[in-house]
Order: structure tokens, then sequence, then C-alpha cells
């Protein structure tokens, strides 16, 4: 919810002419992106255990796909937002402050294309690995449900 907020107040005609309002909100779309895919699916796993979805080998290719990816796509954001503050507050008066806009667009949108390019050896090297379902306890501190193979 409160990701949405930002996308909407940032999104806004005044505030979208600044290159660190494109950073949130590419920011804000990568964390919501993660919630709605790889955390709500661990949450229904959590509380419907028994479904057969959970228990395929497709379920735990996509959750670590989506997972890392998203994780990514989020981390770079920040470096991306961060090497923008810095270079606006430590060296204003340099070339590359000029068009903060545009390369603030074309890091946004590099950005996840990137980070879902990167890990697509994911689902390849991912197995579900049934004996960790047979021994598992049911609690949100086991988060091993899946294995890279060799």
């Amino acid at each position: 919810l409160v990701n949405l907020l930002v996308i909407m107040v940032f999104c806004r005609l005044e505030l979208r002419k600044l290159s660190i309002s494109i950073h949130t909100v590419g920011l804000a779309m990568s964390d919501l992106c993660f919630l709605c895919c790889p955390v709500t699916l661990k949450l229904l796993n959590e509380f419907y255990p028994d479904l057969k979805f959970f228990k395929t080998s497709f379920y735990c290719k996509t959750h670590a796909y989506f997972d890392i990816s998203f994780c990514c796509w989020s981390a770079w954001n920040i470096v991306a937002l961060s090497n923008e503050r810095w270079m606006v507050i430590c060296k204003p008066n340099k070339m590359y402050v000029q068009n903060a806009k545009r390369r603030a667009l074309t890091i946004v949108i590099l950005i996840p294309i990137i980070c879902l390019l990167f890990f697509l050896w994911i689902p390849i090297v991912v197995q579900y690995n049934d004996q960790y379902r047979k021994n598992e306890t049911n609690n949100l501190t086991n988060y091993n449900t899946f294995k890279l193979t060799n």
C-alpha cells in the first residue's frame, strides 16, 4: 500500500521532473513486485502447505527466480539512487548532472531488464528437494525449500 502511495505522489506533474523522483518510483516498483510475487507465494505456502502447487518443481523454480531477481532489482535501484544523490551533492557543476532525468529514466528501465535476464540460469539449476519437505516443521524460519545442484 505504501509503495502505491509513493508511486502516485512522485508521479505528480511537479515531482515528475526530478531525477530523484524517477529513482524513487523505480525503487517502489521493485519493492512492490517483490511483495506481490515471492513474498506472497511464501506466505501462501506457510498458511496452506498441503496445496499440490507448492510441492512442484515449477513452484520451486519460479519462486527462486523471482525472489533473487527482484531482490537484485531492488538493491541496484538503491545503488543508483545513492549514486544520483552523491553526484548532485558532491559534484553539482559537472556535465552529467545536466541530463539527470533522461539518465535516471534509462537506468530505471535497464535495471529490471538486466536483473531478469541475468538470473535466467536459476530455473535450470534449482531442483525441488523432496527430503526437506518430509522433515519440515511448519515455521517461518525455514527457508530451505530449494537446493542448487552440482
